[in-house]
């Protein structure tokens, strides 16, 4: 009689990593992701004081916007000459 071979020998994980790999990896990120994320600077957080004093009604406030348009020519589609305006823009809240 032969005998069969185990099919679990040959089985491979699905991600090549050891678990002490896997271990350092998440270790990693969780030190790290604290000070990757963007945080309030003591400025901000003055800017921020100071506009809720004078604007005391608002919730937000618009600390600059810039508004950009470009314009090109194009055509309909009754294939007439028209102008294309493109407008971008950036606003900075608060």
């Amino acid at each position: 009689m032969t005998q069969m071979k185990n099919p679990s020998r040959n089985y491979k994980p699905m991600f090549p990593f050891s678990s002490l790999f896997l271990k350092q990896y998440l270790l990693l990120i969780i030190i790290v992701l604290p000070f990757a994320s963007f945080a309030q600077s003591d400025d901000d957080i003055s800017t921020a004081a100071f506009y809720a004093k004078k604007y005391k009604e608002d919730d937000i406030l618009c600390l600059s916007s810039i508004r950009t348009f470009s314009f090109d020519k194009g055509k309909n589609l009754l294939k007439d000459n028209v102008v294309e305006v493109q407008e971008d823009a950036d606003y900075d809240f608060l």
